[in-house]
């Protein structure tokens, strides 16, 4: 086999002299594609990926941290005026090079500050450092909260009195900036009002104001005399209102159908926590019982009557005599211990002061004798107490049923359109059955005639060259216009005919007319043996 260079190069033209334009084109086109791919794909993948270095920056930050990314020779992209992007490969490592240096400056302030110490440093200065890693510690636990971007801590903490009467409360105020559509929920509220108060010294949960930086007051929430409902008691008043409306509807509906009958309730709920001591004392016991007795006996004796004559020896004086004297005296002790009950009762919050309920009935349905039963059948269902002042009215009114009415009106509209179209689709079905139906009759029936026609014209075909084959028997050769009217009706029967036997049919007289091509005198002294056989 020759391998030169010329060979190999005749061989590449023949190769391409042979090819069209469209397979030239992407002969050429297809490589060159893909070497473009697959050089685009290494330039992209050797190019570094950024990701966030530090976000939520102020412009003075941003400016520090980029001038010194630039000291040290790094490459990086802005996002705005607050975010810094760096290659992904150093971002840790620049995060503690940056720390080293200082930055970002925001926080460089905490309690680790605390020991370092100064000199001359007095206490009030070290208080006034504590307060200021406070304040930095907290704003840093609060970010950390879930739809928070920045927080702000500010705390008061008076000086020490040696009165107490006179000592002020310690105060801390927080400003909020959420996330862009995010708002703060009263649990995470009172969450960072706890924090504060649990972290300063003598600091009160009413003495915490919470804000954001649109000025919204989110601290209310943590004082529960400030005379308006949370959003959680809103959300208990409502429950309990749609409760007790939901109850005397589904009984009234079950008599009177849906749609006649409109309840409406309002409670008024005491959210106050109460705690009620009742305190009761009985008759006792006897626990101790001490008795004394003290009894006590003396003799005296009479001294006559004062004066000269009784002093005076040997000198009687009459009535002179002796006497006796006794006492008792008893006395008792008893202890009791003291029968005390004492029962104590917390009310819990959320108990119903008032309620006033409103029901409505539709005059077509319902009559005016019928109120006093539905009152008597609405009033346990929903609670009433009238003790309490409870209300319960039930009016029959007209309602209005313009907007039902149209509702029905367009529900019997779409209901129609709906009808309309599967009318629509059935009817397009069944004509497309219909059509086709006809079309394979028709069909039928040309092939039907096709084959009829083909058949004649074989018949045609065959006389005809039984013609030609008896004038080649006379020596006339087959004429070029006879062979061409024979190949057209051979065409025109090819394109009839669609049986198996009808192409069978055609290969023969094809055979035929090609053997009669290349031998004519062979054909017609072959023809001339058969009609010499038939006789």
């Amino acid at each position: 086999m020759n391998f030169s260079l010329q060979k190999i190069l005749e061989s590449i033209k023949n190769f391409w002299g042979k090819l069209s334009n469209v397979q030239r084109i992407l002969l050429i086109g297809g490589p060159l594609i893909v070497i473009i791919v697959a050089v685009t794909l290494g330039l992209w993948a050797s190019q570094p990926q950024y990701v966030t270095l530090f976000t939520d920056l102020k412009e003075s930050e941003a400016g520090s941290i980029t001038t010194q990314l630039r000291e040290m020779g790094v490459k990086y992209q802005l996002a705005g005026t607050s975010t810094i992007l760096v290659p992904s490969s150093m971002v840790e490592q620049l995060r503690l090079d940056l720390a080293n240096a200082g930055l970002p400056k925001e926080s460089t302030f905490s309690f680790e500050n605390l020991d370092q110490m100064r000199l001359g440093e007095t206490d009030k200065d070290r208080q006034l450092r504590y307060m200021l890693g406070l304040q930095n510690e907290l704003e840093k636990t609060i970010k950390f909260m879930d739809n928070i971007s920045y927080a702000r801590v500010h705390i008061v903490v008076p000086e020490t009195s040696l009165f107490e009467t006179q000592a002020a409360p310690s105060t801390a105020s927080v400003v909020i900036k959420t996330q862009a559509g995010a708002e703060l929920t009263e649990d995470q509220v009172r969450s960072i009002g706890n924090l504060l108060s649990h972290s300063v010294k003598g600091l009160e949960l009413t003495n915490v104001s919470i804000t954001d930086t649109q000025g919204k007051i989110l601290s209310e929430v943590l004082s529960s005399d400030t005379g308006t409902m949370t959003v959680k008691q809103m959300e208990y008043k409502l429950a309990v209102e749609r409760k007790i409306e939901g109850n005397l509807q589904s009984l009234l509906e079950a008599v009177y159908g849906q749609g006649a009958i409109l309840v409406r309730a309002s409670a008024d709920l005491d959210f106050d926590s109460r705690k009620i001591v009742d305190e009761s004392h009985g008759p006792g016991a006897l626990i101790s019982r001490q008795t004394t007795s003290d009894i006590s006996r003396s003799t005296n004796t009479s001294g006559g009557v004062p004066g000269e004559a009784t002093n005076i020896p040997d000198y009687v004086i009459g009535g002179e005599g002796t006497g006796e004297s006794s006492s008792d005296k008893n006395s008792a002790t008893e202890n009791y211990q003291v029968d005390t009950r004492q029962e104590e009762n917390i009310v819990a919050p959320g108990q119903i002061r008032r309620l006033t309920v409103s029901v409505l009935a539709d005059a077509d349905t319902v009559a005016d004798t019928q109120i006093a039963a539905i009152q008597s059948a609405a009033e346990p269902a929903a609670g009433i107490d009238v003790d309490r002042g409870d209300v319960l009215e039930v009016v029959v009114l007209p309602f209005n049923k313009t907007a039902l009415q149209q509702a029905q009106a367009e529900m019997e509209e779409a209901m129609r359109r709906e009808r309309l179209s599967r009318y629509i689709q059935i009817g397009v079905v069944a004509a497309g059955i219909l059509l086709s139906l006809i079309l394979i009759l028709v069909s039928r029936r040309k092939k039907k005639n096709a084959l009829a026609e083909a058949e004649a014209e074989t018949e045609a075909g065959v006389a005809g060259e039984e013609g030609i084959f008896s004038g080649i028997d006379t020596g006339d050769m087959m004429s070029d216009q006879a062979r061409l009217e024979n190949e057209a009706a051979l065409k025109l029967a090819q394109m009839k005919m669609k049986s198996q036997e009808d192409i069978e049919r055609e290969k023969i007289s094809q055979e035929i007319n090609d053997y009669v091509d290349k031998g004519p005198e062979e054909v017609a002294r072959l023809v001339k043996a058969w009609l010499t056989t038939e006789d």
